[in-house]
C-alpha cells in the first residue's frame, strides 16, 4: 500500500472522480459489465440497483449531470423476453443515468438505431459512431443478429445508416 507525508494509507478508489471533476467533465460513465452467462435476471437487477445507488452519489455529491452506461453487443441478449437494454432503459433511474449508445453494437444486436435512440430520448448524452463492413458476416442467437468482432471501416464507407441516426440523436439534444 501507499501513505501520505502523516502516514495514513492513500485510498485511489475516487481519483478518477477527481481527475474527471477538476477537468470540467460533465458525465461520467463505464463501458458495460457482465450480467453472467447466461445473463442471469438476479445479476442484472443488482446491477441496476448498485448502478442507480452510484449514479446518485456521482450526479449529488460530485456534481456531474449523469452517470452514463455504454453499451456493446451483450446488451441485446434477452432476459424473459426483453432484451437487456430495455431491463437498463426501465431500470435505471432517469434523473441521474444516461447512455453513450454504441450504434455499431446496437445494430449488431439486431436493433433498429433510430428506435432505440427514440426509446431512451433525452437520456442519450452520446452517440458512439463506428462503421461496419457491408460483408460482415453474422452469427444468429435467438433470431437475433450477434456479431463476431466486427471489421470496422471509415466512417461513412459502410451499412451504417449515419444520416438518419445523427438526425434522431440530435433531436433530443444529443451533441
Amino acid at each position: 500500500h501507499i501513505t501520505d507525508g502523516q502516514g495514513r494509507k492513500v485510498d485511489f478508489k475516487n481519483t478518477v472522480v477527481i481527475m474527471t471533476s477538476n477537468i470540467g467533465a460533465e458525465y461520467i460513465g463505464i463501458g458495460g459489465t457482465s450480467f453472467g452467462t447466461p445473463p442471469s435476471k438476479e445479476r442484472l437487477l443488482k446491477f441496476i440497483d448498485k448502478f442507480n445507488e452510484m449514479a446518485r452519489i456521482y450526479v449529488e455529491d460530485y456534481g456531474f449531470k449523469a452517470l452514463t452506461y455504454h453499451n456493446h453487443v451483450k446488451e441485446f441478449r434477452k432476459i424473459e423476453g426483453r432484451t437487456i437494454m430495455e431491463w437498463l432503459i426501465e431500470g435505471l433511474e432517469k434523473r441521474y443515468t444516461g447512455f453513450v449508445l454504441d450504434s455499431l453494437w446496437a445494430h449488431l444486436g439486431g436493433e433498429n438505431v433510430c428506435e432505440l435512440i427514440d426509446a431512451m430520448g433525452e437520456r442519450v448524452v452520446c452517440v458512439h459512431l463506428k462503421d461496419l463492413d457491408p460483408a460482415h458476416v453474422y452469427n444468429l442467437e435467438n433470431g437475433r443478429k450477434l456479431g463476431t468482432m466486427p471489421k470496422l471501416i471509415e466512417v461513412g464507407e459502410g451499412n451504417m445508416k449515419f444520416k438518419s441516426i445523427i438526425k434522431t440523436a440530435e433531436k433530443y439534444g444529443c451533441r
